[in-house]
């Protein structure tokens, strides 16, 4: 470069320059792709959930899910609707440009993995006594889900609770002969009764007298 002259010199930095525009131009394009995307799934998904599901932000958790809307999700028909949000489609962004949304195989990856934690949930909340064959299927499942998981999502790593899901539920039903009845919902589904037996039972006074 020291055997360059100045006219010589200065087409150089004036291409290294412009260069660096293009790069500079690439990543911005690039991150405003990405943006735009992530902000057209989220929008999809916020108002699937609001709408299809009738989640409601609770407070500072944002989109948390109580068991009647988990119920929801692991329908069949809304996990057929829920997968679609990410189906492969072109959206139209100007005049004529469209820009392609979505993966047809990241939407069947999606579903198998939906299907499998529906089939689990089932099992997991059923507030009863299981039978031998449901806690050998649901082993089953947590087996397949532990491959399943890792296999389509291997950039993704595997969370506690997943874990849980995984290994302990299973042990827990092999152990117990239940999971469901160790659930929450079980207890919650004594407040309609309290609640009733409350408004029943809070307006008659006292019929003992002490003396």
């Amino acid at each position: 470069m020291n055997d360059l002259n100045p006219i010589e010199l200065i087409d150089l930095k004036q291409q290294i320059e412009a260069k660096i525009l293009h790069l500079t131009q690439s990543i911005t394009s690039g991150v405003n792709v990405i943006n735009s995307i992530g902000g057209y799934f989220k929008n999809k998904l916020d108002k699937y959930l609001k709408s299809e599901i009738k989640v409601h932000c609770k407070a500072n958790r944002g989109h948390s899910m109580v068991s009647s809307e988990v119920h929801k999700l692991f329908q069949s028909t809304t996990i057929t609707s829920f997968t679609d949000l990410v189906v492969e489609q072109y959206i139209l962004t100007g005049q004529p440009s469209t820009r392609k949304f979505g993966n047809n195989n990241g939407a069947q990856t999606l579903l198998g993995l939906m299907n499998l934690f529906s089939n689990m949930y089932k099992l997991a909340t059923a507030a009863r006594k299981l039978e031998e064959f449901e806690i050998t299927k649901l082993g089953d499942l947590a087996e397949e889900l532990g491959r399943y998981y890792p296999q389509q999502y291997p950039l993704r790593r595997i969370t506690p609770k997943l874990h849980n899901l995984i290994y302990h539920i299973p042990q827990i039903a092999k152990k117990y002969k239940t999971v469901g009845l160790f659930g929450e919902h079980s207890i919650e589904s004594l407040h309609h009764r309290i609640n009733q037996y409350d408004s029943i039972y809070c307006g008659i006074s006292d019929p003992v007298q002490l003396n």
